[in-house]
C-alpha cells in the first residue's frame, strides 16, 4: 500500500502526463493518423460475383455482343474497347464477335514460337472491369495496372462448360487489360459474354471513426495543456 505523500503522487503524474503530451510528441501522433487516413484502402480488389462487383462501381457500361464482328488483327467492339491481338503471329478466326451465341471469341496461347494474347484498351482509363468468362484450360491470366505500380497477372476461373464472372476493381484508373497464356499453354479458347467496365468506383471507404476521435482527443488534450501552461505562466508573472 502506497504511504507517501498523496499530493506528491498527483502531482508526479501529472508532469508525466503533461510531459506526454508536449507538442512535439502530439504533432507526431497527429502526423501519423493523417498520414494513415491517405492510405489506400489495399490491393485491387477481385469479384466472383457479378452482384458484388456491381453494388461496388458507378456507372457501369455492358457489352452484350449483339452485332456480329468479323475477326482480325485489332476490332472495336460496341462498347467502343479496341480489340488487339498481341504478339508474332495473327490467328485467323480469332479476336471476333459470334452469332448467335452473341459473344466474343478468340484464342490465345504459345505454339512453337508464336504467341498470341489478346489485349482490351477502353475508350477511356476506367477503375473496374469485369465479363462472364469460359476460359479452357486453366492457365489463362488476366493482366493490367490495377494499383499503379505495374501489371498484376490474375488467373482466370477455367470451365469450357460453366460460365464464370471475373470482376475486378482497382485502386487507381487502368487503361486496359491483357488475356494471355501464363503457363505456356499452346492453344486456350477464351469467349467472353457481357463485359463491363466502370469509369467509377463506389463512395470511397470513410476513414473509420474510431481514427477521428482518436485525433481529436489528442487534440484536446494538446490544447488543454497549452492553455493550462499559459494559465500557470500568467500566475507566475
Amino acid at each position: 500500500m502506497y504511504t507517501g505523500n498523496l499530493n506528491d503522487l498527483i502531482s508526479s503524474d501529472h508532469r508525466a502526463i503533461s510531459a506526454m503530451m508536449n507538442a512535439p510528441f502530439v504533432a507526431s501522433a497527429l502526423a501519423t493518423i493523417l498520414i494513415l487516413s491517405a492510405l489506400p484502402a489495399g490491393a485491387a480488389t477481385v469479384y466472383s460475383s457479378r452482384s458484388d462487383w456491381e453494388a461496388a462501381v458507378t456507372g457501369v457500361t455492358t457489352d452484350p455482343f449483339a452485332n456480329a464482328i468479323a475477326a482480325g488483327a485489332s476490332i472495336v467492339l460496341d462498347s467502343g474497347i479496341t480489340s488487339n491481338q498481341v504478339g508474332n503471329t495473327i490467328r485467323p478466326n480469332s479476336n471476333r464477335v459470334v452469332l448467335p451465341a452473341s459473344q466474343f471469341d478468340a484464342e490465345i496461347g504459345n505454339a512453337f514460337g508464336i504467341v498470341t494474347s489478346i489485349q482490351w484498351v477502353f475508350p477511356e482509363p476506367v477503375m473496374a472491369f469485369g465479363a462472364n468468362f469460359n476460359v479452357f484450360p486453366d492457365s489463362t491470366g488476366i493482366s493490367g495496372n490495377f494499383d499503379g505500380t505495374g501489371n498484376q497477372v490474375f488467373t482466370l476461373p477455367s470451365d469450357v462448360i460453366t460460365t464464370n464472372f471475373f470482376g475486378i476493381v482497382g485502386e487507381t484508373a487502368f487503361s486496359s487489360v491483357t488475356f494471355s497464356a501464363i503457363d505456356g499453354d499452346l492453344g486456350i479458347g477464351i469467349q467472353i459474354d457481357d463485359a463491363a467496365f466502370a469509369a467509377q468506383a463506389a463512395s470511397p471507404v470513410p476513414i473509420p471513426a474510431a481514427v477521428w476521435l482518436l485525433g481529436s482527443g489528442l487534440l484536446g488534450l494538446y490544447r488543454s495543456n497549452r492553455s493550462g501552461r499559459a494559465a500557470k505562466a500568467a500566475m507566475r508573472a
